[in-house]
């Protein structure tokens, strides 16, 4: 999930702590690439191995390249061979450098990148 916010309560700490008492721990994510930092929730991560529904919540202002994924999932849901391949491309990532996050990232960066001139059209 994805919620914009305005740009005085990022990295706001009473925000934060409203979160945490609902059982989401917080992180900041570092600026990376285009993308500044913004804040980001997770709920249902557990340490003892048991599996739980997992929750995300990024938070960042409407100017963040964030938003710029939301277009990218729409693309996808309007095309349906670029959907499939981005598919496959991440279930065979995913089992190789599946302890590999950064790179993962980079390269579903740079996939979206080379696919932002569709998104716009």
């Amino acid at each position: 999930m994805l919620i914009e916010i305005p740009t005085e309560l990022l990295f706001d700490q009473d925000l934060i702590a409203k979160f945490e008492t609902l059982g989401y721990s917080y992180f900041k994510v570092p600026k990376r690439d285009h993308i500044p930092a913004y804040m980001s929730f997770g709920k249902g991560y557990r340490f003892d191995g048991k599996k739980e529904q997992i929750y995300h919540i990024h938070m960042c202002p409407k100017d963040n390249a964030m938003w710029e994924q939301l277009l990218f999932r729409d693309y996808l849901n309007e095309n349906e061979d670029r959907a499939k391949a981005y598919e496959e491309l991440k279930l065979e990532l995913a089992s190789k450098l599946f302890y590999q996050r950064s790179f993962v990232i980079f390269m579903f960066s740079s996939i979206i990148g080379a696919d932002q001139s569709e998104l716009n059209a």
